[in-house]
């Protein structure tokens, strides 16, 4: 089923927006607010969802029906959490939203440790190089560390990282065991990239997909409130094994 989002709430002010009558002109000018908006995160004036859900909006449907805000999240997340700021995604590209899902790319920063032989309880450093634009061969047996085109950010739902199907019929793995996210993850995401067998691979393809699942109750403390997180805020390029930090 086709879904249409209309936002009505930014446009009128003190009307019933679950009014019975449905006057041409009133969804003519939600219809032209609705392009200003897609205009605007085109051109790159508003490049993230976050503008406030009021309880009072309209969305219509193919069929021509109702929904509420209350269906809408129920219905179809993540969208919802998008205008409402929960998540962020920058940058952010209305195809590149699924069902149920955000597909990620591929950053331009590759890395791979200095060392043959890892210490957990050493700092274990890495090296950088950027993807050519004719891209680059990944071999078995090599440990890349990459990281996602997009900046993200989640501060009502837990996040979690998979590869997509097409990454996964090459033979590339994105993740060894940390897919997970947390509440209140700000930063790119590092990716944990390992191959069956040689394959080119290209900055900015497609690598993964982002599937976010609602928190009930409150968080006492978010990831980006904890001191001693050690992977809030992460940059662009890929970041390192923190483990050394820990005590054991």
């Amino acid at each position: 089923m086709k879904i249409k989002i209309i936002i009505a709430c930014l446009l009128l002010v003190g009307m019933n927006c679950f009014s019975q009558a449905r006057p041409d002109s009133i969804f003519q000018m939600l219809v032209q607010k609705e392009q200003k908006l897609a205009d605007a995160i085109a051109t790159g004036d508003k490049p993230v969802w976050s503008v406030a859900l009021h309880d009072s909006c309209i969305i219509t449907i193919e069929d021509g029906s109702f929904m509420t805000k209350e269906k809408l999240i129920a219905d179809l997340n993540p969208l919802p959490a998008f205008f409402k700021g929960t998540i962020k995604i920058i940058p952010y590209e209305r195809a590149s939203l699924g069902s149920n899902s955000y597909d990620v790319r591929l950053g331009p920063w590759l890395a791979t440790y200095r060392e043959h032989i890892l210490d957990a309880k050493k700092h274990n450093e890495i090296e950088y190089f950027e993807i050519p634009n004719e891209g680059f061969v990944l071999y078995p047996h090599i440990f890349y560390l990459g990281a996602t085109e997009e900046y993200t950010e989640t501060h009502a739902h837990v996040p979690f990282l998979e590869g997509k199907s097409s990454t996964g019929r090459l033979g590339i793995d994105i993740h060894a065991t940390a897919g997970k996210g947390d509440v209140g993850f700000c930063g790119h995401w590092t990716l944990e990239i390992s191959v069956k067998q040689p394959v080119r691979i290209y900055k900015g393809m497609p690598i993964g997909q982002l599937i976010y699942f609602p928190v009930e109750g409150e968080i006492e403390v978010k990831y980006n409130q904890k001191k001693n997180a050690k992977y809030s805020g992460q940059p662009e390029k890929p970041i390192e094994s923190m483990m050394w930090k820990n005590k054991f």
